[in-house]
């Protein structure tokens, strides 16, 4: 790293304002107008929602939705619990003891591959209707 002295860091500076005062140096602004002025701050200003205040729900689509999920639970029954544990990313083992209860892995793998498609397709059934 490279180090200035005080000196070196003042003549700097010095010629950074003579540059600024010497005949060449111009700000290079536009010019300014009391029309563009005018029109500039007449305009409303609004500020940007967030995405988290665009995608909000009311409180009547929430109640709704919740309501809708438990009638749907209740006529899936005991598939709802199937699609819960799918959703949960549990192997087939896992939803076949949660379906059969323990026993054998080979064995627990299949009731829970079967239960998984009869699942989807209660849900496909009551989603038709």
């Amino acid at each position: 790293m490279e180090t200035t002295s005080a000196e070196d860091l003042m003549a700097m500076y010095e010629e950074d304002e003579k540059a600024k005062k010497g005949p060449t140096f111009e700000k290079k602004l536009p010019p300014y107008s009391a029309a563009v002025h005018v029109e500039r701050f007449r305009r409303p200003r609004k500020a940007k929602a967030s995405p988290a205040q665009v995608n909000t729900q009311t409180v009547e689509d929430v109640m709704v939705r919740g309501i809708d999920e438990s009638r749907l639970r209740a006529k899936m029954g005991k598939h709802a619990d199937v699609l819960d544990a799918v959703l949960d990313d549990n192997t087939a083992a896992e939803i076949g003891e949660l379906v059969a209860g323990p026993g054998s892995s080979k064995r627990l793998e299949g009731i829970g591959k079967q239960a998984v498609v009869r699942a989807a397709r209660k849900l496909a059934e009551l989603m038709a209707t």
